[in-house]
């Protein structure tokens, strides 16, 4: 079933005031897929980071619902719902953009305090505490929805409190149109109006239908964020003290249970459109269907097309990451191009000028800043040739060679660095040939650029262990004894200048080179995750004989294999 074009578009005098008129606020095509997948224990944790997802799932709660039923996900009338509101585009959130992704941030971290404060205490629902917590700021959500630049600005307020004064207007208060959106969605009525009135003293807000915990844990969690940072415009009604007072709680204790908690980074993954996803609404419509019919005989071919239409949407999606990928590479190369004329030639003249008046100082005083300048306009002119070599790397010159030898070479060169560090490595060599048809310097730059990251990871007196591997493909496994990435890195830390380190150590371009690297001659560089220590980073090759004999670069800089 085709998404129609046709958007809600209804002017009104306050900021987002048409929302009121959104049939849902849409979720990603991720979870809508979740939800079409089997019902099991796990589409709770898949889907709750997605606020248009949990808005959903509420909204087929019962009225009088006081805590989260997780056989709602087992109803057809689930998915048929989703097929409906996808007829007509309307309510969707570009959480891709920079002022929905930190609206979203801040939410994740209110939901996760809720969460954890709820677990703690035992006097709530912990997935319905998650959920008030995510949809806290939901007048937010509705303006972003039908008005993506005037939340911007009105977000952009929340820091510059000199717009205010200049503009002599108070800054946006979300609350009374969360309060509306909460009544024009249908939402339980615990959740409404814990929502509603999150401006009142929590007795007032138990007046008004919300439960007392509910509120207080909302409330706590909200100022909180506030005081980390997160601000939406919404002030609690009640002060810490009261609020600690009714729940009985350590707060140290809750704030360090939340460190542990697991985190989720709206920049690590990127949201798609669902109106986009042509394959979705065939999906629902027969994941639907097979809910109806599943202890039916003829229930096994319905199956078998879900399963289809599952992997064409997984297909169609990695498609689309995919083309933003190249569009983010374009733009780099764009930029690098231009940064690199407009950036180098002011600077070779700032280094010339440096080296001439250094050449007649006698002053020794004055030489160390003359120095100073020359060798940091050669770092950023170094910094500005990895960005060129990166976004728009050369045309590899294909040889077939045996990558044994160049990891060989590059553990004996790695020497020096491993010694300064007192680190042990341990190269664990194939047992027979590793031949490859690649750039070997390009290889060779992209695992010197991973052994690197190694060296730099490990704590002193650790390890390294560099392990080469033929199969159906040649890999070279990197470990190292250290920590490994945090996983809210793990999205980014094939991004270039991404760095998990304090600033100022490394270039930030070292695994986003080694990944290009490798893409250029037909293989991959991934971080595998493990439960504990080793942190460990794989680069993959075809063998020799399964790569094509000739690549050829196309216009938009992509490779294009043919055989000979």
């Amino acid at each position: 079933m085709p998404a129609n074009d046709g958007a809600y578009a209804v002017k009104a005098s306050e900021p987002g005031e048409s929302a009121i008129h959104l049939p849902w606020l849409a979720p990603g095509s991720e979870a809508l897929a979740t939800l079409a997948r089997a019902v099991s224990a796990d589409i709770w944790h898949s889907i709750k980071h997605d606020p248009g997802a949990v808005l959903y799932v509420l909204r087929h709660l019962p009225e009088n619902a006081d805590s989260f039923d997780p056989e709602i996900f087992a109803q057809p009338t689930i998915l048929d719902a989703a097929l409906q509101f996808l007829s007509t585009r309307a309510g969707d959130v570009d959480w891709n953009r920079a002022a929905p992704a930190h609206l979203l941030r801040s939410a994740l971290r209110i939901a996760t305090l809720s969460e954890t404060l709820a677990r703690h205490t035992g006097r709530t629902d912990p997935a319905l505490a998650w959920s008030v917590g995510l949809l806290a700021p939901l007048g937010w959500f509705g303006l972003a929805a039908v008005d993506p630049e005037c939340a911007a600005i009105q977000h952009v307020r929340l820091f510059e409190p000199t717009l205010e004064a200049e503009t002599e207007e108070p800054a946006w208060n979300p609350t009374p149109l969360t309060r509306r959106l909460a009544r024009h969605w249908h939402l339980p009525a615990v959740v409404r109006s814990t929502l509603s009135y999150i401006n009142m003293p929590v007795g007032q807000m138990v007046a008004m239908g919300a439960p007392e915990a509910l509120a207080a844990i909302l409330q706590w969690s909200v100022s909180r964020a506030n005081i980390e940072g997160h601000r939406l415009g919404m002030t609690a009604g009640s002060a810490a003290k009261d609020l600690a007072a009714r729940l009985h709680f350590d707060e140290a204790k809750v704030l360090s249970l939340c460190e542990r908690s697991p985190t989720f980074d709206p920049g690590s993954t990127t949201w798609l459109n669902p109106y986009d996803q042509h394959h979705l609404p065939d999906l629902l419509e027969l994941a639907a269907a097979k809910r109806r019919l599943e202890k039916a005989p003829y229930g096994l071919p319905v199956e078998d097309e879900i399963d289809r239409l599952q992997e064409l949407l997984a297909k169609q999606e990695s498609s689309e990451s995919n083309r933003l990928q190249q569009m983010k590479l374009r733009a780099m190369a764009e930029f690098a191009a231009g940064a690199g004329h407009e950036i180098n030639n002011p600077l070779a003249v700032i280094s010339g000028q440096g080296q001439y008046l250094l050449g007649r100082e006698t002053d020794p005083a004055r030489q160390a800043p003359l120095r100073a300048i020359i060798r940091q306009a050669e770092r950023i002119h170094h910094i500005l040739t990895d960005l060129m070599q990166f976004a728009k790397p050369p045309v590899p010159a294909l040889q077939t060679f045996d990558l044994r030898k160049v990891l060989t070479n590059l553990v004996e060169q790695s020497r020096p660095q491993l010694a300064a560090k007192n680190l042990h490595l341990e190269h664990i060599d194939a047992d027979r040939s590793a031949l490859v048809t690649a750039d070997p310097e390009m290889i060779r730059t992209a695992i010197n650029c991973l052994l690197r990251n190694a060296v730099e990871a490990s704590p002193t007196n650790g390890w390294i262990r560099l392990t080469l591997l033929v199969g159906e493909n040649v890999q070279v496994v990197i470990e190292d004894s250290g920590s490994g990435p945090k996983p809210t890195h793990h999205g980014h830390l094939f991004d270039p200048f991404f760095s998990g380190r304090a600033a100022g150590r490394g270039r930030g371009l070292g695994l986003s080179t080694a990944w290009r690297f490798a893409q250029e001659n037909g293989g991959d560089v991934w971080f595998e995750p493990l439960p504990e220590s080793p942190a460990r980073f794989i680069l993959s090759l075809p063998q020799a004989q399964s790569l094509p004999h000739v690549i050829l670069r196309n216009d938009d800089d992509h490779l294009e294999r043919k055989s000979a």
